[in-house]
Order: structure tokens, then sequence, then C-alpha cells
């Protein structure tokens, strides 16, 4: 009995220390369950601690068409027909409208309209 008790009494020690050790190399990553993680890294932070957001220019090309199919919508930049997903210059189609697109660069998101 008093082998069994001391063998539970390691056992008790052991998960104590191995989950402690895990509880303070990952105690980052469980602080806050509503943050994303940041895979790229495209914000960092400077010596004062205050997050800077990388400066994304809006997109230059013009919005001439749209056509509205669901998941296989295209929008016409300067010539160049774009699908949802794909990409030009950079900037990722994410939605599309009868009159206005939405593209997305480095987190940051911007809409630009039919030109008439």
């Amino acid at each position: 009995m008093a082998k069994a008790r001391g063998q539970s009494l390691a056992v008790l020690v052991l998960a104590a220390t191995v989950g402690g050790a895990w509880n303070a190399t990952h105690a980052d990553a469980l602080r806050n369950p509503f943050v994303r993680p940041d895979i790229e890294r495209a914000a960092a932070v400077n010596a004062t601690g205050v997050q800077r957001v990388p400066q994304v220019a809006a997109p230059k090309f013009k919005l001439r068409a749209t056509v509205v199919a669901g998941a296989a919508s295209v929008a016409n930049l300067d010539g160049n027909i774009i699908a949802i997903g794909e990409s030009l210059d950079g900037y990722s189609l994410v939605n599309v409208d009868r009159e206005s697109i939405v593209v997305e660069k480095s987190g940051r998101k911007f809409t630009l309209r039919v030109v008439r």
C-alpha cells in the first residue's frame, strides 16, 4: 500500500511539474481566446510596446465592371478579369457586388466602386 501511495504521489508531482512548464511556455497563447494568431506577423510591436500597422496604399487600378454569380463572381480591374480569391498587384479579391468590390492586402480592406 505504501509503495502504491508513493507511486501515485510521484505521478502527481511529475504531472504538476510538466503541466506547470507547459503553462509557463504557452501562457501567451492561452491569454485571450478571441485574439487571432498572427501567422505572417504583419503587425510588429516597437520598443514602447505600441503596435504599429504596416502602411498599405489604396489600389491604383480602376473597377470597370462586375459580374455577380455567387462563388464564380468576377471583376474587371483595368482590363484584368479577376475571380474571388485571385490577386492583382498583391490585392486579393474578397467580395463582388453589383456596383462595387472589396479587395484586401496585408489585412486592410478597400472598397472600390465601378467607374462610369
